[in-house]
Protein backbone atom coordinates (compact mmCIF):
# COMPACT_ATOMS: atom_id res chain seq x y z
CA UNK A 1 0.00 0.00 0.00
CA UNK A 2 2.79 2.40 0.94
CA UNK A 3 4.54 1.61 -2.34
CA UNK A 4 1.37 2.42 -4.27
CA UNK A 5 0.99 5.73 -2.45
CA UNK A 6 4.65 6.62 -2.99
CA UNK A 7 4.35 5.78 -6.70
CA UNK A 8 1.27 8.00 -6.98
CA UNK A 9 3.02 10.88 -5.21
CA UNK A 10 6.09 10.52 -7.43
CA UNK A 11 3.92 10.51 -10.53
CA UNK A 12 2.11 13.64 -9.35
CA UNK A 13 5.38 15.47 -8.69
CA UNK A 14 6.72 14.54 -12.11
CA UNK A 15 3.48 15.71 -13.69
CA UNK A 16 3.60 19.03 -11.83
CA UNK A 17 7.22 19.55 -12.84
CA UNK A 18 6.38 18.84 -16.46
CA UNK A 19 3.46 21.27 -16.37
CA UNK A 20 5.64 23.93 -14.74
CA UNK A 21 8.07 23.65 -17.62
CA UNK A 22 5.37 24.25 -20.22
CA UNK A 23 4.29 27.64 -18.89
CA UNK A 24 4.81 30.31 -21.55
CA UNK A 25 6.15 33.78 -20.72
CA UNK A 26 3.54 36.49 -20.25
CA UNK A 27 3.82 39.33 -22.78
CA UNK A 28 1.88 42.58 -22.39
CA UNK A 29 2.05 46.25 -23.39
CA UNK A 30 2.89 48.54 -20.46
CA UNK A 31 2.24 51.80 -22.35
CA UNK A 32 1.61 52.71 -25.97
CA UNK A 33 1.43 56.39 -26.97
CA UNK A 34 2.40 58.19 -30.18
CA UNK A 35 5.69 59.13 -28.54
CA UNK A 36 6.62 56.16 -26.35
CA UNK A 37 6.18 52.40 -26.04
CA UNK A 38 6.80 49.84 -23.33
CA UNK A 39 6.58 46.06 -23.66
CA UNK A 40 6.96 43.62 -20.74
CA UNK A 41 7.96 39.95 -20.98
CA UNK A 42 7.73 38.05 -17.70
CA UNK A 43 9.04 34.50 -17.55
CA UNK A 44 7.71 31.55 -15.54
CA UNK A 45 9.36 30.31 -12.34
CA UNK A 46 11.05 27.48 -14.25
CA UNK A 47 12.02 27.89 -17.87
CA UNK A 48 11.49 25.09 -20.38
CA UNK A 49 12.92 24.15 -23.75
CA UNK A 50 10.28 25.86 -25.83
CA UNK A 51 10.24 28.81 -28.22
CA UNK A 52 7.28 31.14 -27.71
CA UNK A 53 6.28 33.64 -30.41
CA UNK A 54 4.50 36.88 -29.52
CA UNK A 55 2.94 39.78 -31.40
CA UNK A 56 2.21 41.78 -33.29
CA UNK A 57 1.16 43.64 -30.15
CA UNK A 58 0.44 47.38 -29.84
CA UNK A 59 -1.45 50.20 -31.55
CA UNK A 60 0.76 53.27 -31.97
CA UNK A 61 3.77 50.98 -31.92
CA UNK A 62 3.89 47.26 -32.57
CA UNK A 63 6.34 44.52 -31.69
CA UNK A 64 6.75 40.87 -32.64
CA UNK A 65 9.34 38.35 -31.62
CA UNK A 66 10.27 35.01 -30.10
CA UNK A 67 11.36 34.01 -26.61
CA UNK A 68 13.49 30.85 -26.64
CA UNK A 69 14.11 29.11 -23.32
CA UNK A 70 16.72 26.34 -23.29
CA UNK A 71 16.84 24.13 -20.22
CA UNK A 72 19.92 21.95 -19.78
CA UNK A 73 21.78 20.22 -16.96
CA UNK A 74 24.85 22.43 -17.45
CA UNK A 75 22.88 25.65 -17.31
CA UNK A 76 19.95 27.47 -18.87
CA UNK A 77 19.95 29.85 -21.81
CA UNK A 78 17.46 32.56 -22.68
CA UNK A 79 17.11 34.37 -26.03
CA UNK A 80 14.73 37.20 -26.91
CA UNK A 81 14.73 38.29 -30.55
CA UNK A 82 12.21 40.65 -32.14
CA UNK A 83 11.40 43.87 -33.98
CA UNK A 84 9.55 47.03 -33.02
CA UNK A 85 7.88 49.46 -35.46
CA UNK A 86 6.48 52.95 -34.85
CA UNK A 87 3.14 53.02 -36.65
CA UNK A 88 1.56 56.33 -35.60
CA UNK A 89 4.13 59.05 -34.76
CA UNK A 90 3.07 62.39 -33.22
CA UNK A 91 4.41 64.79 -35.88
CA UNK A 92 2.76 63.54 -39.04
CA UNK A 93 5.57 61.24 -40.17
CA UNK A 94 4.72 58.01 -41.90
CA UNK A 95 5.32 54.54 -40.51
CA UNK A 96 8.86 54.12 -39.19
CA UNK A 97 11.35 51.41 -40.04
CA UNK A 98 11.26 48.05 -38.26
CA UNK A 99 13.99 48.09 -35.59
CA UNK A 100 15.50 44.81 -34.50
CA UNK A 101 16.44 43.87 -30.94
CA UNK A 102 18.07 40.78 -29.49
CA UNK A 103 19.53 39.54 -26.23
CA UNK A 104 21.11 36.20 -25.31
CA UNK A 105 21.65 35.17 -21.69
CA UNK A 106 23.80 32.11 -20.94
CA UNK A 107 23.73 30.94 -17.33
CA UNK A 108 26.38 28.20 -17.71
CA UNK A 109 29.18 30.51 -16.55
CA UNK A 110 27.22 32.43 -13.90
CA UNK A 111 27.24 32.06 -10.14
CA UNK A 112 24.03 32.13 -8.17
CA UNK A 113 22.56 35.63 -8.00
CA UNK A 114 20.45 38.29 -9.71
CA UNK A 115 21.72 39.94 -12.87
CA UNK A 116 20.76 42.73 -15.25
CA UNK A 117 21.54 42.83 -18.96
CA UNK A 118 20.88 45.93 -21.06
CA UNK A 119 21.15 46.16 -24.84
CA UNK A 120 20.72 49.01 -27.29
CA UNK A 121 17.71 49.34 -29.58
CA UNK A 122 18.03 51.82 -32.44
CA UNK A 123 18.30 54.64 -33.13
CA UNK A 124 16.53 54.64 -36.47
CA UNK A 125 15.73 57.85 -38.35
CA UNK A 126 12.04 58.71 -38.46
CA UNK A 127 11.42 62.02 -40.21
CA UNK A 128 13.10 64.78 -38.22
CA UNK A 129 13.15 62.47 -35.19
CA UNK A 130 14.56 59.08 -34.23
CA UNK A 131 13.00 55.97 -32.73
CA UNK A 132 15.28 54.51 -30.09
CA UNK A 133 15.66 53.11 -26.60
CA UNK A 134 14.87 55.58 -23.85
CA UNK A 135 18.37 55.87 -22.35
CA UNK A 136 21.20 56.54 -24.83
CA UNK A 137 19.76 54.05 -27.27
CA UNK A 138 19.54 51.31 -24.64
CA UNK A 139 16.00 50.02 -24.80
CA UNK A 140 15.89 46.34 -23.74
CA UNK A 141 16.44 45.48 -20.08
CA UNK A 142 16.42 41.97 -18.64
CA UNK A 143 16.52 41.20 -14.92
CA UNK A 144 16.99 37.50 -14.14
CA UNK A 145 17.86 35.19 -11.28
CA UNK A 146 20.20 32.20 -11.46
CA UNK A 147 20.43 29.49 -8.79
CA UNK A 148 23.43 27.38 -7.71
CA UNK A 149 22.61 24.77 -10.37
CA UNK A 150 22.89 27.51 -13.03
CA UNK A 151 19.18 27.38 -13.73
CA UNK A 152 17.36 30.60 -14.59
CA UNK A 153 14.61 30.63 -11.98
CA UNK A 154 12.94 33.88 -13.09
CA UNK A 155 13.31 36.69 -15.60
CA UNK A 156 11.60 39.94 -16.52
CA UNK A 157 12.37 41.84 -19.72
CA UNK A 158 11.18 45.31 -20.69
CA UNK A 159 11.43 47.05 -24.05
CA UNK A 160 11.36 50.86 -23.72
CA UNK A 161 11.12 53.00 -26.87
CA UNK A 162 10.85 56.75 -27.42
CA UNK A 163 10.28 59.02 -30.42
CA UNK A 164 13.03 61.61 -29.90
CA UNK A 165 13.99 64.90 -31.50
CA UNK A 166 17.41 64.96 -33.13
CA UNK A 167 19.83 67.31 -31.34
CA UNK A 168 20.21 70.60 -33.21
CA UNK A 169 17.22 70.04 -35.48
CA UNK A 170 14.18 72.23 -34.84
CA UNK A 171 10.81 70.86 -35.84
CA UNK A 172 8.42 73.56 -37.16
CA UNK A 173 5.07 73.46 -35.40
CA UNK A 174 2.00 75.45 -36.38
CA UNK A 175 -1.01 75.50 -34.14
CA UNK A 176 -4.50 75.11 -35.52
CA UNK A 177 -5.39 78.73 -34.68
CA UNK A 178 -2.15 79.94 -36.19
CA UNK A 179 -2.86 78.06 -39.40
CA UNK A 180 -6.37 79.54 -39.58
CA UNK A 181 -5.05 83.05 -38.98
CA UNK A 182 -2.50 82.60 -41.75
CA UNK A 183 -5.17 81.32 -44.14
CA UNK A 184 -7.52 84.22 -43.36
CA UNK A 185 -4.67 86.68 -43.83
CA UNK A 186 -3.84 85.27 -47.25
CA UNK A 187 -7.50 85.35 -48.27
CA UNK A 188 -7.82 89.00 -47.19
CA UNK A 189 -4.65 89.94 -49.06
CA UNK A 190 -5.95 88.21 -52.16
CA UNK A 191 -9.25 90.06 -51.95
CA UNK A 192 -7.48 93.42 -51.66
CA UNK A 193 -5.26 92.67 -54.66
CA UNK A 194 -8.26 91.63 -56.76
CA UNK A 195 -10.18 94.81 -55.85
CA UNK A 196 -7.24 97.03 -56.71
CA UNK A 197 -6.75 95.22 -59.99
CA UNK A 198 -10.43 95.71 -60.81
CA UNK A 199 -10.28 99.46 -60.03
CA UNK A 200 -7.20 99.88 -62.19
CA UNK A 201 -8.86 98.06 -65.07
CA UNK A 202 -11.97 100.25 -64.87
CA UNK A 203 -9.83 103.38 -64.73
CA UNK A 204 -8.02 102.36 -67.94
CA UNK A 205 -11.31 101.64 -69.71
CA UNK A 206 -12.84 104.98 -68.73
Amino acid sequence: MKRVIWTAITGLLVSLAANARTVDPAVKVAWDTTGAYGLCINGPAIIDGEATAYGPIGTNWTSSGTVTETHAAGGDMLKIVGTVTHLMPPHGEGVGAAIGYAVCIDATALAAGTYTTTVGVGPAAHGTHTDEGNVAGKGLYVIYTVDAAKQITSYAAKLNMNHKAVAGVKVPTVSTWGALALLLGLMTLGTIILRRSGRQARALVS
